[in-house]
């Protein structure tokens, strides 16, 4: 990530379902479009994003969601994630209020549609923002919001 250490980290069992998962990611981001792992709490969808995004020499913040967030702080993140090059992933998406899901899922469809076309920049919280092609974003969530 620019030449920094960043120490030992601990390594990601692979299995044959990461592997897979791997595989479907990257055909996802080859593609400009997210991931979503799905799968019950406690199995590994997160760190599987964050160790793929290891891999491939790309930061990625997780960012655990829940009700306390607000539209505008999620705007926020987003709009650095998109200028910064870094992945994001929402951890458990389920947990934000209905209204900041709506308006999330709808930038981040602006978002993968600006990263489709290639554009270097976007307009973005009434500013044009310039945009770095290898941002990623994902989700995860537990089926019927356990965990």
């Amino acid at each position: 990530y620019g030449y920094e250490y960043l120490g030992n980290s601990s390594r990601l069992v692979i299995t044959p379902l990461t592997d897979r998962c791997y595989m479907t990611l990257g055909a996802a981001m080859f593609t400009r479009r997210g991931g979503n792992p799905l799968g019950p709490a406690g199995t590994g969808k997160t760190e599987t994003v964050k160790a793929l995004g290891v891999a491939l020499g790309r930061p990625v913040v997780v960012l655990n969601a829940d009700t306390s967030f607000d539209a505008l702080a999620m705007s926020r993140i987003l709009g650095g994630i998109v200028q910064s090059g870094c992945w994001l992933c929402v951890d458990e998406i389920n947990r934000l209020e209905p209204a900041v899901l709506s308006l999330l899922s709808e930038q981040i469809a602006a978002i993968q549609q600006v990263l489709r076309r290639g554009a270097s920049s976007m307009a973005f919280l009434g500013k044009e923002m310039p945009v770095a092609g290898n941002a990623a974003l994902f989700v995860t969530l537990n089926p019927a919001g356990e965990g």
